[in-house]
């Protein structure tokens, strides 16, 4: 029987963020518990190693199951809250099947003089099934999986790398229950999880993780609907049973993501939010009101109400109490999740200079944030804790009594004006208003995104970041490149981690087998927005593409006219090559590409039909490398890995790719004519480009690229079917009268043509097609 264990519930003073109890095969769990402890799986001992002085021959036995370090969820566990755009949240487990155990064995030559004779090795393998919950649902979806903080699997991919496949349930309430675990514990047998999204993965491989289950953390979209501060407040009262809650003053702030991670009370867990949205709440008629620190002065206290006392008899009137500077604090330091380095622990700080005080203070929140917005807050809870250091005693007249706490009210002094807060009120049995203030100014968060500031050094090395491959099949881009290779691109998946490069493995037999190295990371991004169609054979001053580059801190640069036609600033955008002349940076990291020269290196047929979102890759040399294969590679599926140098190539995920050989394509044939003759033959004629030795000379055609000249035309009717199809040997045929009839029923006035070289490895290159 696997094991498994979940509770959902526990309170919160009295109400509670998540339901009380669920049911699991047929017991009822309760309270703020999730998970079980996951240890002590059996297996057998190791056989001895075996040594026999008789026999040129040795057995060798890798680790078994009880030298296998397996982690899991533990007890009290609670299901994380989640709220906002995404985060990223640790999985705890709430069920393991049973480990299954595979035994291989190899035998290899030892080598040596004389002959070392074998060597048998023996390997043991494990898989388990594993469910890990994530948060309380529903959720949108799970965006990427980390395992010891490698990506092993991103949303799009078939499956993880180091399991056979992964099933996400979102946690809504009509959610069923997962297969994988109803073929383990038997139909009716297993509850639908209602509420909780998780995710399963199939044979999730232990010996690639130390034999232990890895560290595994999700990146998790949440719905819009919870994407605003002021719902993310609304949800946290209504789970803890306060229905008459007013946030609409919070409304205008957005909310990136921000987790619950345990049951806590309702002011624990808003308090977070509170701090980094700068607001109070305070308990009205109307029920809980939320309002922001900055707000317009509420009352004006007349300096002749100042000091009001019993019977007209008048008190002090402004009695201050300063709080002792060395008790303030010299430094607060903001620790949050950083929006720009995958939800990163981040670090921001704001200190003062000369204070005093040698107070240093950590403000922990479990909120994603961009660098700049840590640092204001950092800034601003300062002077918040320097400026609110004096606290006011205001006795009031009865026309004060409107004020409550967290309103501003505003009085003149000794001809000093004073902005202050209200803290608390109380009322004497005489009817004085008795108010305790602080002095409160115009401190206000700036506008998010600015410049971001800049990341403290941590004293940990960063991990390197995990290698994006992109395949590149395209035209030849230097004429030694005559072969069925592809061109090869690298870049970082985490750009603002280091990169060292990468080397590129074939997976052949279960084996990796180093193909080449990769320095330089490419310079890639996305469209934003459809490129239209233009000629290829006029610079193209009329359209303009807008581009996102994976890296904003890459930089494309304009060259010249002449610069351009000499081979510059060449970019694959879909499956069109083009050029650019001028690139204007829009900021963060977005670029607009124009003065554009279309459909390069005999890509004309795809200049129509673009759409928004398509991959772009810089077709710079530094950055761009080549993977010769032979003609028998064409069509062949081969399975490939970019391995980011010093990392561990069992967790990365291999990526199959089938070259087609777009290098030894022709290109399309240029100048297709043809002129109808008086007998009603048509004298058709065209001229060869060359894939590869692509300069024209005077008085002589370009190279020819193939072994023979041949060509294959064809001649279609009206609805693009194939009438005839002839190969010549020259680039001229005659379309007679009478082949017309035949296939026409008559001669034709404006037959349909087209025509491609041939090559003796692809077959027919591009086509072109025209209607004379």
């Amino acid at each position: 029987m696997a094991t498994l264990a979940l509770s959902i519930g526990g309170g919160l003073v009295g109400a509670s963020l998540f339901p009380a109890g669920v049911t699991l095969f047929g017991a009822t769990l309760g309270g703020a518990a999730i998970g079980q402890a996951v240890g002590g799986l059996a297996g057998a001992a190791i056989d001895a190693l075996w040594l026999s002085p008789s026999l040129p021959r040795q057995r060798m036995e890798g680790p078994r199951l009880q030298e296998l370090r397996v982690t899991g969820g533990d007890y009290g566990t609670g299901i994380p809250q989640a709220y906002g755009g995404a985060v990223r949240l640790a999985g705890t487990v709430i069920w393991l099947s049973p480990v299954v155990e595979t035994r291989e064995e190899k035998s290899e030559d030892a080598g040596g003089k004389g002959g070392g004779g074998e060597v048998e090795t023996v390997e043991y393998k494990y898989h388990v099934d594993v469910a890990l919950a994530l948060a309380a649902g529903p959720i949108a979806d799970v965006r990427r999986l980390w395992a010891d903080g490698h990506v092993i699997w991103q949303n799009g991919k078939d499956k993880p790398s180091t399991a056979e496949a992964i099933t996400i349930h979102r946690g809504t309430e009509s959610q069923q229950p997962d297969p994988l675990i109803e073929a383990h514990e038997g139909a009716g047998q297993v509850p639908g999880f209602r509420g909780l999204a998780y995710i399963v993965l199939e044979r999730l491989a232990l010996h690639r993780h130390g034999g232990r289950l890895p560290n595994l953390v999700a990146e998790v979209v949440l719905p819009p609907a919870r994407s605003r501060l002021a719902d993310a407040v609304t949800d946290l009262c209504r789970r803890a049973g306060v229905e008459d809650v007013n946030a609409t003053a919070l409304e205008g702030q957005a909310l990136q993501g921000y987790i619950v991670p345990r049951v806590m009370s309702p002011r624990e867990a808003i308090e977070p939010l509170q701090r980094s949205g700068f607001f109070d709440a305070r308990l009205e008629e109307e029920g809980l009101v939320f309002q922001l620190l900055d707000q317009p002065v509420m009352h004006e206290v007349e300096a002749a109400d100042l000091g009001a006392g019993p019977q007209g008899q008048p008190g002090p009137r402004l009695p201050t109490v300063r709080a002792d500077a060395r008790a303030l604090p010299r430094a607060i330091a903001v620790q949050y999740a950083d929006a720009q380095r995958d939800r990163q622990p981040g670090v921001q700080q704001a200190r003062r200079q000369a204070s005093g005080s040698h107070v240093e203070t950590e403000l922990q929140l479990p909120q994603v944030l961009y660098a700049d917005e840590a640092r204001a807050v950092a800034e601003r809870s300062l002077e918040l804790a320097w400026h609110q250091r004096e606290t006011i005693e205001l006795a009031l007249p009865s026309a004060a009594r409107r004020l409550a706490a967290g309103d501003l009210l505003r009085l003149t002094h000794q001809g000093q004006r004073y902005d202050l807060r209200v803290l608390e009120r109380s009322v004497t049995p005489e009817g004085v208003w008795q108010f305790s203030t602080v002095s409160d100014e115009a401190h206000r968060l700036p506008p998010r995104p600015g410049a971001v500031a800049p990341i403290p050094t941590s004293p940990y090395p960063r991990p390197p970041s995990a290698s994006e491959l992109h395949v590149l099949d395209l035209p030849a881009l230097r004429a030694r490149d005559d072969d069925a290779g592809v061109y090869l691109a690298a870049v970082p998946e985490t750009p603002q981690r280091p990169w060292p490069g990468a080397a590129l493995y074939e997976v052949r037999d279960g084996e990796l087998l180093e193909q080449t190295r990769i320095g330089i990371a490419a310079i890639t991004g996305r469209s934003l927005e459809a490129l239209p169609a233009a000629s290829p054979h006029l610079w193209d001053e009329v359209n303009s593409v807008r581009l996102q580059l994976d890296d904003p801190d890459r930089i494309l640069t304009s060259h010249s006219a002449a610069a351009v036609l000499a081979g510059s600033n060449a970019l694959l955008l879909g499956e069109e090559v083009l050029q650019f002349r001028e690139a204007v940076a829009l900021g963060d990291g977005e670029w607009r590409l124009s003065g554009l020269l279309r459909g390069r290196l005999g890509t004309e047929g795809a200049i129509a039909g673009h759409a928004s979102d398509e991959r772009a890759v810089l077709l710079a040399p530094r950055g761009i490398s080549r993977l010769p294969l032979p003609v028998s590679a064409l069509g062949v599926t081969r399975s490939y890995k970019a391995v980011t140098l010093g990392t561990d190539p069992d967790l990365v995920a291999a990526e199959s790719y089938a070259p087609a050989g777009r290098a030894l394509r022709p290109w399309a044939p240029a100048h297709l004519r043809g002129t109808r003759q008086a007998n009603g033959d048509w004298e058709l004629s065209w001229v060869r480009r060359a894939r590869l030795d692509r300069g024209w000379r005077d008085g002589v055609d370009v190279a020819l690229d193939e072994a023979q000249e041949r060509y294959r035309l064809q001649v279609l009717d009206g609805g693009g079917a194939v009438l005839r199809s002839v190969e010549v040997t020259s680039p001229a045929y005659s379309y007679t009268a009478a082949q017309q009839t035949a296939d026409h029923g008559d001669p034709v006035e404006h037959p349909r043509i087209r025509v491609a070289q041939l090559s003796a490895a692809v077959g027919a290159g591009d086509f072109t097609e025209e209607t004379l």
